[in-house]
């Protein structure tokens, strides 16, 4: 039997440990993330996302951590949020040697330009409705008019329920993927995605109370599934699945190519625990335990 391709779920969880539902304090998640990656699973690991006031912070607290080399980091600012604020703290940590800047996160507005923002990526959060496919084909403009020097533009879509945003089903989900496949536009997810496979999952700090979540094996299933040809209804079922087996050889039986055209598409996931995807990869065996180098 061949074996899982890790290539499929290498740098794909960024460390959101410092945002709901985990709250970790700045001190406490700069731990962690140091552990996480100097471990044997760093290779799976992204950079930190940090909202924009606590960049300066995190300057001066990294080196505590025994850390030699710069944070590296994502700022991160919610649909919505002071972009003055987002682009002050990019700039300062583009100018910090003990940070290393990998790209800003906002919510998309069609005026996402005019707020001169720089970093070597930029993460547009997707809205909901009519200004979905406008915020997509905005994207894809940017992507085919960008220079060799300008930023990776790349589309956000949150998989977690909040007060404000009601958990999106199969089919929404669904619907996104195909389109960003469609018109070549890569992808982040974000919220929910703590679990191998769909299912209600316990809420966090919610003793007895459960939500629907999504599967991360289920995204890459579908994912893998849409950049094939496959059209919506076949991805919507593969998000709905319930059982670890067929997702794990759907996914075990991909070649280079098709691993590597699935990750083109679906970048990376925001996770406040990213110990719970290792933690569910390890126990479907998926991974090995030594460190890769």
């Amino acid at each position: 039997m061949s074996a899982f391709p890790r290539a499929l779920v290498t740098g794909l969880i960024d460390d959101a440990a410092v945002f709901p539902p985990a709250r970790s304090s700045l001190v406490d998640a700069l731990a962690a993330h140091r552990i996480h990656r100097t471990g044997p699973y760093a290779d799976l690991v992204g950079p930190l996302l940090l909202p924009p006031e606590m960049v300066e912070p995190a300057a001066q607290l990294w080196p505590q951590t025994g850390a030699a080399e710069p944070l590296d980091l994502v700022v991160v600012s919610r649909p919505g949020g002071d972009l003055d604020a987002l682009r002050a703290a990019a700039e300062q940590a583009a100018a910090e040697t003990r940070l290393d800047l990998r790209g800003i996160e906002l919510g998309w507005t069609a005026s996402w330009r005019d707020a001169g923002l720089t970093a070597p990526q930029i993460v547009l959060e997707l809205p909901r409705g009519l200004e979905q496919a406008l915020a997509l084909t905005d994207a894809a403009t940017a992507l085919a008019q960008a220079g060799p020097l300008d930023p990776r533009v790349v589309v956000k879509f949150r998989t977690g329920e909040t007060p404000q945003w009601p958990w999106p089903r199969e089919n929404e989900l669904a619907e996104v993927l195909s389109a960003a496949v469609a018109m070549d536009v890569p992808l982040k997810l974000t919220g929910g995605l703590h679990h191998a496979v769909r299912g209600e999952h316990p809420v966090a700090r919610a003793p007895g109370v459960t939500e629907p979540q999504h599967g991360f094996l289920n995204v890459l299933t579908a994912v893998a599934a849409a950049a094939s040809g496959m059209p919506r209804p076949v991805l919507a079922t593969w998000l709905a699945t319930r059982d670890a087996a067929p997702l794990v050889d759907a996914l075990t039986g991909l070649g280079p190519a098709a691993v590597t055209r699935a990750r083109r598409v679906f970048t990376a996931y925001g996770c406040c625990a990213v110990s719970d995807p290792i933690a569910g990869l390890l126990a479907l065996g998926l991974l090995h335990e030594e460190k890769t180098p």
